[in-house]
């Protein structure tokens, strides 16, 4: 980022100005004003990698519940038309039985048995690192041909035997029109919200066992899983900036969006480009300042004004500032510059209020585009006199 040397640039322009006339350079020149001066800081969102806006997309969900599982489908959920939500397909067996070579599985010693065991390995903790969790996800099991004697052991609970045969639905794949719904089940609803909320990959572990002789009298078999995930999400990590005047820090949390707006390195200095001990720079002239937010797009956060609050904290006894989301609102704040420390290196932070004291839930809504973009950008007004001297 460049540095403000207001007064560099208007000695350099005048002399060329004079020049230019061939004029005669002046022993001494004073300069009075309130130039104007308007600096763009871009983005907060394009510095980091694996945004929530990108986390969001169907392939990028896809990408994520499959773990590097080719045969897993993903479908949106014609469920709710307030909240996006997707069906995951885990394919586990399906096929023909015509004799006891087709059945799957292996042996279980001294029994006229046989087992399938496995394990999926969805990840969707870069979702759970922004501080969000999901309110619910929900697996169902779907299974033909297996038997009345046939059981299921999942993440350690037992299920069976007379598991109803149920098969599972026609499944499209994302950008498709959406699944209805997900139809009778064999098992399920099967919670595995807190598994999906650990922060880490998530194990689940499955064991079929079936009788082999109740097996051959099936012409088929198959054993599918779904997982329903909504994009409905609760968050509760308390808010870690100074709060604007008038608002209280115990009625907020804080969606992590990492490295929003990261300070400047030691070489490029504070977020006006001054570095310890600089005096020469426009700050110390300076009559206004303001922040604006502007090119502002948002369909994933509320934007009801009481809902949602970016806030800009100055640091260590510096004052903070405030922007709601409301799209019809005025993205501005007027900073008086006595508040502005030196190095001045804000950090900003996305809050949520609460509801009623409970922490906020919030939903991604079914929109073909994720927005959630908007520009930071400087406005300022100097208040100049000065007098140069030339030959010295």
């Amino acid at each position: 980022m460049r540095k403000w040397n207001l007064t560099g640039l208007l000695l350099t322009a005048l002399i060329v100005l004079l020049a230019s006339c061939e004029l005669a350079i002046p022993e001494a020149l004073t300069i009075k004003g309130h130039p104007g001066l308007y600096l763009d800081l871009g983005s907060p969102f394009k510095s980091g990698e694996n945004s929530l806006v990108d986390l969001l997309r169907g392939d990028k969900i896809k990408e994520m519940m499959s773990n590097g599982d080719p045969s897993l489908k993903i479908a949106e959920l014609d469920d709710d038309p307030l909240v996006q939500t997707y069906a995951a397909l885990f394919p586990i067996e399906d096929r023909d039985i015509t004799g006891p070579g087709d059945i799957p599985g292996e042996f279980i010693p001294g029994d006229l048995k046989k087992k399938i065991e496995g394990e999926f390995n969805p990840d969707l903790s870069s979702l759970t690192d922004f501080g969000m969790k999901f309110e619910k996800v929900e697996g169902f099991i779907y299974t033909t041909g297996l038997g009345d004697s046939a059981t299921l052991t999942f993440n350690g609970v037992s299920y069976g035997p007379n598991i109803p045969d149920e098969s599972v639905p026609a499944f499209p794949d994302v950008g498709d029109p959406p699944l209805a719904s997900l139809g009778s089940y064999s098992i399920g609803p099967i919670d595995l919200t807190d598994s999906f909320n650990s922060g880490e990959p998530v194990t689940l572990n499955y064991e079929f066992e079936f009788v082999i002789a109740e097996v051959l009298s099936n012409p088929h078999i198959s054993m599918n899983m779904i997982i329903k995930l909504p994009l409905k999400f609760k968050i509760s990590d308390p808010p870690s900036v100074n709060m604007p005047a008038g608002k209280n820090k115990n009625d907020y949390v804080k969606l992590d969006m990492k490295n929003l707006m990261p300070a400047p390195g030691a070489e490029a200095g504070d977020l006006f480009g001054r570095r310890p001990g600089d005096e020469d720079n426009i700050l110390k002239n300076l009559e206004s300042l303001k922040f604006i937010l502007n090119r502002f797009t948002n369909n994933i956060l509320p934007d009801d004004p009481d809902d949602t609050l970016l806030v800009i904290d100055g640091g260590s006894g510096s004052a903070a500032w405030g922007f709601d989301f409301d799209p019809d609102s005025a993205k501005e704040v007027l900073i008086d510059p006595n508040d502005l420390p030196n190095p001045f290196n804000p950090k900003f932070e996305i809050l949520l209020k609460k509801n009623a004291g409970a922490d906020p839930i919030f939903s991604i809504t079914p929109k073909e585009e994720k927005k959630l973009d908007f520009n930071i950008a400087v406005e300022a007004m100097a208040d100049l006199d000065y007098k140069i001297k030339f030959g010295e």
